[in-house]
């Protein structure tokens, strides 16, 4: 080897050796003796195959093709762990170049190598960290979307794709707001000018193309990335569903607003009981003395519209306790199997006396509609929802309709109900009250079955308050459809009776009109002014009457003029006692003994204080006198 080669050889900055044309080495430099760990000295003579044997197979390849091609080889890549760190694998690049003894021959080859290992591993790693991102992008369930500056989708990930049931193909190159148009581009614009991120939380979101899914609501952050100049190249757009969290806050808010409505309505149920009562007591003579009059007095034509008037009053005034106390009713009333086609026929005359100007029409189906339920309570949601219709057709009088039938129930139609007290899908029978009065506003359907609550002047709210409280103890619903302008349609859900119900009782009138009873009638009632008219009816209808206004009188008439007495008519209220103490005590005396109770309470709310009483019926107050009449045949002919 001549002095020049050797000395460009010794003074080049990288590891170089020169070796023959069979693979020995001719000359190292101090560099490559550190790559190979084999002093200076030891190279010369020995072959690549000696030195260096885990690069020794490639290297003779790639010596061998340069000398046949006479080119050089340039930055070859050699990997291989080394004997001296076995554990570890080292990466070289090296350089061929032939050397040429005589124009046609050659001397050997000069190689070059440069120990690339950090490199190598830093291009490793850098793409090991590429690949994590790029699965991490990918398959991420948060939806994440890379958009240029103008707002162009670059890319999305799966799971911003199928939010909007799309594949991210759909939105390579199209602009995010020609898709999605809002009010936000205003924050996008802002992370452009600013440079900075931007975060929005709770932000309400609702699909054009998917508006079934309703309003969903989403937490999204928006993040520049800016390019080697410092301008923002591209904004990562990334996503958060909060969707279930704020409907959740929004039902537990309501859940909060309705524990607080609940408890101000059971103090308004408490109140309104007591008035209600009061209110049936006071009606009670009204209704009784005026019904007493239309029927003994001789009264002209002026005086007899007079005290009708007052009658029809009364009658109504009393309906307006009778919502009172359906509202304040706490417990469950019994319930039974009962034809619905009886209860409207039941409710038929109440109705009437509420409709004002207005007409009524029933129409119900041939078939039997069967419900299960408590009759009385299922007429006053109907008397209710036909007072509640004609008032809404006070300015237009027109006609009250009123059908029933079965309907099949579906899990979306249960979602629609104002009220839901737990019915089940499925087929169901109903009742339903139509008018075309002035309709409800959208912004206050929710409300209209608070109590107090009314859209109409004369309206007081308790109509409605009580139909929501029968139906959710008859684990009922209601749907409410109406129109400003064009009337409402009112359809109470019930539950289906299996079993074939027994007839009516309560709200049938008595076929034989000449009915007269017999013998003595007991009346136990602390209100002379009641007693005066109860006594003046039964007289009128064939007993003889006997008074007393508390327990101690009654058990005296009672067992003076036992052989004559064929029933008592009892009061529930009397002062220091109550109705059960008497009824027990008299019964103490004869078990057999008939007792008609009244009361301005309901009969199960009556039940829900005094618990069961030993009596054969219950007439509510205010009656007529011709409902008296009825109750006590119903009562002795039982």
């Amino acid at each position: 080897m001549s002095v020049e080669l050797e000395a460009v050889i010794g003074s080049v900055s990288v590891a170089a050796a020169l070796v023959d044309t069979e693979g020995r080495f001719l000359y190292v430099n101090e560099r490559m003796a550190a790559i190979t760990a084999v002093p200076l000295q030891e190279h010369l003579g020995r072959t690549l195959r000696e030195v260096v044997p885990e690069f020794a197979d490639q290297l003779d390849r790639d010596i061998g093709r340069v000398l046949e091609a006479g080119e050089p080889l340039l930055k070859a890549e050699y990997h291989a762990r080394t004997r001296e760190d076995p554990e570890k694998i080292r990466s070289f690049t090296l350089d061929f170049h032939p050397i040429k003894e005589e124009p046609e021959s050659y001397a050997g080859v000069l190689i070059q190598a440069r120990d690339v290992t950090k490199r190598r591993e830093a291009k490793v790693e850098s793409e090991e960290r590429a690949r994590l991102l790029e699965l991490l992008f990918e398959y991420t369930l948060s939806p994440l979307a890379l958009l240029d500056r103008d707002f162009n989708f670059v890319r999305v990930n799966r799971a911003y794709a199928r939010a909007d049931d799309k594949t991210p193909d759909d939105f390579v190159g199209r602009n995010h707001f020609d898709m999605y148009p809002s009010d936000a581009i205003d924050k996008f614009r802002e992370a452009v000018a600013t440079k900075q991120a931007v975060q929005v939380y709770a932000n309400p979101f609702q699909y054009a193309e998917n508006p079934e899914r309703g309003v969903t609501f989403w937490d999204w952050h928006l993040v520049p990335v800016l390019d080697a100049s410092g301008e923002v190249e591209l904004l990562l757009f990334s996503l958060t569903d909060v969707t279930d969290r704020i409907n959740a806050e929004i039902e537990r808010g309501h859940a909060i607003e309705r524990v607080m409505s609940n408890q101000k309505f059971e103090s308004l149920a408490v109140m309104a009981g007591g008035i209600a009562r009061d209110l049936n007591n006071m009606m009670q003579i009204v209704v009784g003395y005026s019904d007493l009059a239309l029927q003994t007095a001789n009264l002209d034509g002026a005086a007899r519209s007079m005290v009708e008037r007052i009658n029809s009053a009364a009658v109504k005034a009393s309906e307006l306790g009778n919502q009172m106390l359906a509202y304040a009713r706490k417990s469950t009333p019994p319930m039974a199997a009962i034809q619905m086609h009886e209860v409207v026929a039941a409710a038929k005359d109440r109705a009437e006396n509420v409709l004002g100007a207005c007409e009524l029409s029933i129409q119900l189906p041939d078939e039997l509609v069967l419900v299960y339920g408590e009759a009385t309570a299922l007429q006053n949601v109907l008397v209710y929802l036909v007072q509640n219709a004609a008032q809404s057709m006070a300015k237009a009088p027109g006609t009250v309709e009123v059908t029933a039938g079965y309907d099949t129930v579906s899990r979306s139609m249960l979602g629609e109900m104002v009220i839901d007290g737990g019915l089940g899908e499925g087929r169901r029978p109903f009742v339903e009250v139509r008018d075309s009065g002035i309709g409800i506003p959208p912004q206050v359907l929710s409300r209209i079955f608070d109590p107090f609550f009314s859209t109409k002047p004369n309206g007081r709210g308790f109509g409605l308050a009580a139909v929501d409280r029968i139906v959710q103890m008859h684990s009922g619903a209601i749907s409410v459809k109406s129109k400003v302008g064009h009337g409402t349609v009112v359809r109470v859900y019930l539950n289906h009776a299996e079993e074939r119900p027994s007839k009516l009782v309560d709200g049938e009138s008595m076929e034989d009109q000449g009915w007269r009873g017999d013998g003595t009638v007991l009346i136990v009632e602390d209100e002379a002014d009641v007693t005066g008219f109860e006594a003046a009816f039964l007289e009128k209808y064939g007993f003889d009457t006997l008074t007393a206004t508390g327990m101690d009188s009654a058990l005296e008439l009672f067992r003076r003029n036992r052989k004559t007495i064929v029933a008592v008519l009892l009061d529930y209220s009397l002062g220091t006692t109550d109705g059960k103490q008497v009824a027990q005590a008299l019964k103490a005396i004869d078990p057999s003994l008939p007792v008609l109770l009244c009361s301005g309470f309901s009969e199960d709310e009556i039940a829900a204080k005094a618990g069961e009483i030993d009596v054969e019926g219950f007439i509510p107050k205010p009656f007529s006198g011709k409902q008296l009449r009825d109750a006590m045949r119903t009562l002795l002919e039982s």
